[in-house]
Formats: C-alpha cells, structure tokens, sequence
C-alpha cells in the first residue's frame, strides 16, 4: 500500500503542476459553469423566496429526465468519436441531425405524456406552459453540452472560460431585473433558458465550425448505428443515477409538508455542491484512464485510483465545510441534514471514480446491474421512512446506499486489476 503522503505529493507534481496547469482556463470554465447555481443559491432565494427555489429544483428535475429520454444520451458519444472523424463539419452536422431527429419525435411523445400527467398544480403553472418550457429546456440542455464539448475538444480555453463568466454576468443580470417584477417560478425558469441559450449559440459561433455539413446517406445511418449502440446502454444507467436526485425530491413532496419540503431541497441542492469534485476530476482523469487502459498499466490503473480515493475525499470535505459558512453567510439555514448529505455525496464521489473507470473498461452492464439493484431497495426504504415521516432517516439512507456502491465498486475495480496483473 503507497504511504499516502507520498501518493499525495506525486499527486501534486504529477496533476497539479502539469495537467490542472495545462488546462487552468477549462477547470476554471468548468467551475464556473457547474458552480454558478450553487453560487448564486443565496441570492435566489433572498430574491425569489425557498419555495420557488424547491419548486424549480422539483421542475429541473423533470426537465433532466426529459433531456435524458429524449436524447437516448447521445450528447454523451461527442468526445468519444470526435477522433474517429476527419470531416469536423460533417461529423458536427451529423450529431445535430441524429439528435434533433431524436429529440423532435420523442419530445412529441415526451410532450403528451407530460400534458396527462402534470405534476404542478394550476396555481403554479399551467400544463401547457409547463409542457412548453420543460421540452424547450431539455432541448437546451441537449445542445449545450455538444457546444462545450466543441470548445474543450478544440481546446479553445479562454473562449470556453469566457462563455462561462458571460453566462455568469447574463444570469446575475436577469435574475435581479427579474425580481423587480415580482419573481417567480416561470420567470426563474425563462432566466435559464435566456442565458442557456445563448451560451449555446455563442460557444458553436466560437467552435469555428460555421459550415456544417452531413454525412453520405449510407455513412450517416452507419454513424447513427455506431453513435446509438454507445449511448443507448449508458440510457438505462444514467436513469438510475439521475434518479438519486430527482424521484427522492417527488417522494418527500408527497408525504411532508410545505416547510420540511422546502427545506430538505435546500439541504439537499446545497450539499450537491460536493459534486462539483467529481466534474473536475473526470475532465482529466478520463483520457488518462483510456490511455493506461491502452498500455495495459494495471499497476498503473491502481495507483491511478488510489490517488483519485484520496483528492475526491479531501476535496470533498473541503467543499462542503466551504459552502455550508458561505451559505450561512449569505443568510440561508442549512439543518444538520446538510452534513448527512454531503458525506453521502462524497461517497457517492468515490463511487463516481470507480465508475470511470469500469466505464473505460466497458463494463457499463456490470454497472447498471449494480446500481439498479441498489436503487430499488433505497426507493422501497425511502418509501418506508418517508411515510414513518422520518426525514432523517430518509438522508441516511443516502449515507448507506452510497457507502455500499462505493464499496462494492472498490472491491470489483480491485479484484479487476489484480486479475489482469
């Protein structure tokens, strides 16, 4: 086992001063673009009120699953295939016509489904504005990911940071004009999709790839083949870890009151912010985990993961004590079900490095197997405490299912590994 000081300090010399370094102005971008809500968390709620606040996360965590089912999360195969092609513009083109073919026939079906089964009341939002603003705001978020990967591909840094502060400005800017005239859900919502929307158009204008083309019938269906049996599988696994942060949400809405609801999504959206670690980490800790796999370093591939272990779990304390003093700063009460919530989402860190790599290994059944399972006995438990009206232990229960994944996931990478060495 490697002292962890000296792991620690390799670490440091070998990531710190040459990778994070290299890419400073993406890491920054990425920080800026996946902390900004967390950020600006206190300054909506001064402004907006905590119940618009749950009530948006509550409609964000629709719009996900939405952007999800409606992409079959083909967003996902940008960087994987970006090498593969020499033809930038067709490729780009390519993606755009596979994604808006899938996004406008499911969103259709999407759109209904929504319509039927509208889980906001009339007071909060009528269900064909909901229907409109959640199929418009998954589309968004369908986009933006691809505009970003262009940049981060093309390693246009300082345009990747520039969108991302822009946005930052753009969002600040209509958040306080909007509270002048009254706030509110839909108003909140519209800010989004504003700034979102021109992030996207800005970054694709700075990707340099203005005249975008297709590929050949025949080439095009091959590349659609190729693109959906990457994606697709990942569907059915990305279901299931976006659904440890939205159908929890649905669940203490139905059996808890206005007031420990609201403030349960202020712990829970707050101690998210842990997260971010993981974002960092896997901007970099992927292409390196592709190319150790490609040596065949299995010594490697573990020293690799033991460091990881070691920086997500420093990193994520250090971001949750942080955040909970800024939030307190910025006037908002966090419960002690904070502190619940950040230990199981830096669990969920670890388990998050673990699942990077079994993903290199293209592993990805192995891991929606586990996770599926373990999902389905956190619903049935959650369930069970939320009607007891227990909502502490409707938190812990997080602690557990992440400390078992992370540890299963942990002994399965391991024993990998060591298989191969």
């Amino acid at each position: 086992m490697s002292n962890p000081i000296s792991v620690i300090l390799r670490f440091k010399k070998q990531v710190l001063d040459s990778t994070l370094l290299a890419q400073r102005y993406f890491v920054l971008g990425i920080a800026i673009q996946k902390g900004f809500r967390y950020l600006l968390t206190p300054l909506i709620i001064h402004y907006y009120g905590a119940t618009v606040y749950a009530n948006y996360a509550l409609f964000f965590s629709i719009v996900q699953i939405t952007a999800l089912l409606t992409s079959l999360s083909v967003p996902s195969a940008n960087i994987v295939y970006w090498y593969q092609y020499r033809d930038k513009q067709a490729y780009i083109g390519s993606l755009l016509i596979l994604l808006g073919s899938l996004g406008g026939g499911l969103s259709v079906i999407a759109g209904f489904v929504l319509y039927f089964q509208v889980p906001f009341s009339a007071a909060e939002m009528s269900p064909v504005l909901f229907v409109s603003l959640c199929i418009i705001f998954s589309l968004i978020i369908n986009l933006n990911p691809i505009s970003f990967d262009l940049l981060r591909i093309l390693f246009l840094q300082r345009g990747f940071l520039i969108i991302n502060i822009l946005g930052l400005v753009l969002f600040v800017f209509f958040l306080l004009g909007g509270s002048n005239l009254g706030g509110g859900l839909t108003l909140l919502i519209l800010i989004y999709i504003v700034v979102m929307s021109l992030q996207t158009a800005y970054a694709f204008s700075m990707s340099k790839l203005h005249s975008l083309g297709c590929f050949a019938r025949k080439r095009f269906w091959a590349f659609a083949r190729k693109v959906l049996r990457f994606s697709v599988p990942l569907l059915i696994y990305a279901l299931f870890v976006l659904s440890t942060q939205t159908v929890n949400k649905w669940i203490v809405r139905a059996y808890f009151d206005q007031g420990v609801f609201t403030q349960y999504i202020v712990d829970f959206e707050a101690a998210l912010a842990v997260l971010l670690v993981t974002l960092v980490i896997s901007t970099y800790n992927f292409p390196v985990i592709c190319k150790l796999l490609y040596k065949e370093d299995w010594s490697g591939l573990w020293k690799n993961s033991l460091e990881h272990y070691m920086l997500s779990v420093g990193a994520s304390f250090f971001v949750g004590i942080t955040y909970y003093f800024y939030m307190t700063l910025g006037g908002v009460h966090l419960s002690s079900n904070y502190w619940v919530l950040a230990v199981a989402f830096t669990l969920s860190n670890l388990f998050s490095v673990n699942s990077t790599m079994i993903q290199a290994q293209r592993r990805s059944s192995w891991l929606v197997i586990l996770v599926g399972l373990s999902i389905g006995l956190l619903w049935l438990f959650f369930i069970i405490a939320s009607k007891a009206g227990l909502i502490q232990w409707v938190c812990w229960l997080y602690v557990v299912y992440f400390a078992m994944i992370a540890a299963i996931s942990t002994i399965n990478v391991r024993s990998t590994i060591k298989a191969d060495l």
